[in-house]
């Protein structure tokens, strides 16, 4: 009897338990607040150059936030022109599936800009989305990677992309193959159209499957081609790779590279839109889907 009362109260436990088990495997409301905020921080010491002390500071400000959400941060120095260091940040969030998304973010702006949309904007969503999926259950594996050294350093178009160019070279065979997808988050919090892009080499999977979710969520999603043979943002080395990527990207914001780009410009409209659509888009992904991305 003891026994058969014990087991009882066991089930009984377990029952009153789940709804806090159901509700600790649910994403949290992404919050334009919070990123906005971050948007602040990030443009607070002026242009994030790359190489430069604004940027560094960007990289710890982003560490630190991350750390609180609970990761586990890896920094990684990536080699600038005329002996300068950058460096790439990043923090993984187990899924159900070893399989990886990975979400890149240029942390370096353009001089003489503050950078609040390009690429404030990303980054801060990215730190955001951190916080939001932390505890959440996913299919895939999210990796979010905070890339410096976007921006060209000088007038050959050809000398940009150095965080996110020199992490795909740090991958074995078999940690590109673990890669399942990549988006890079830039530019967006400000604009009328949300635009999913990408250069049309390698794999058009990514943008497939973000296009269809963005259907599903009820978005309009319209296909961009990026028509610079060196990629205009950190989605080109990944698809060079044959890696499916795609960039996704709000236009048109005219203040780009320039003193306007501040924080009062960017719009908390577009952020919680742009956040909340990539919060769904990987809480929903099933295990077909995530396996349709690179068979």
């Amino acid at each position: 009897m003891r026994l058969r009362l014990g087991l009882l109260a066991v089930a009984a436990g377990a029952l009153l338990a789940w709804p806090a088990m159901a509700l600790a495997s649910a994403p949290l409301p992404f919050s334009a607040a919070n990123a906005s905020a971050h948007i602040s921080a990030l443009c607070a010491n002026g242009p994030r150059i790359e190489g430069s002390v604004a940027e560094h500071a960007a990289f710890d400000y982003i560490a630190a936030q991350l750390r609180a959400s609970g990761y586990r941060v890896t920094s990684r120095n990536v080699k600038l022109p005329k002996g300068k260091l950058t460096h790439n940040l990043i923090a993984e969030k187990k899924g159900r599936s070893a399989k990886v998304i990975v979400l890149g973010a240029h942390v370096d702006s353009k001089s003489p800009s503050p950078g609040a949309n390009d690429n404030g904007s990303g980054v801060a969503t990215l730190i955001e989305l951190a916080r939001d999926l932390k505890n959440a259950n996913t299919q895939p594996t999210v990796r979010f990677v905070f890339f410096g050294g976007e921006e060209m350093s000088d007038k050959n178009p050809d000398h940009h992309h150095y965080g996110s160019r020199a992490y795909v070279r740090s991958l074995s065979s078999f940690q590109r193959r673990r890669i399942a997808g990549m988006v890079s988050v830039d530019m967006v919090g400000f604009g009328s159209v949300f635009n999913v892009r990408s250069m049309k080499i390698g794999p058009k999977t990514m943008v497939k499957s973000l296009q269809r979710s963005a259907s599903r969520q009820k978005i309009r999603m319209p296909f961009l081609a990026d028509p610079s043979r060196y990629g205009w943002s950190d989605h080109e080395p990944f698809q060079r790779a044959s890696i499916p990527a795609a960039w996704l990207e709000w236009r048109n914001d005219t203040t780009c590279h320039t003193a306007k780009d501040v924080p009062s410009h960017v719009n908390p409209a577009r952020l919680n839109k742009s956040g909340t659509f990539v919060s769904s888009w990987l809480t929903r992904m099933s295990a077909a889907e995530l396996k349709s991305l690179r068979p």
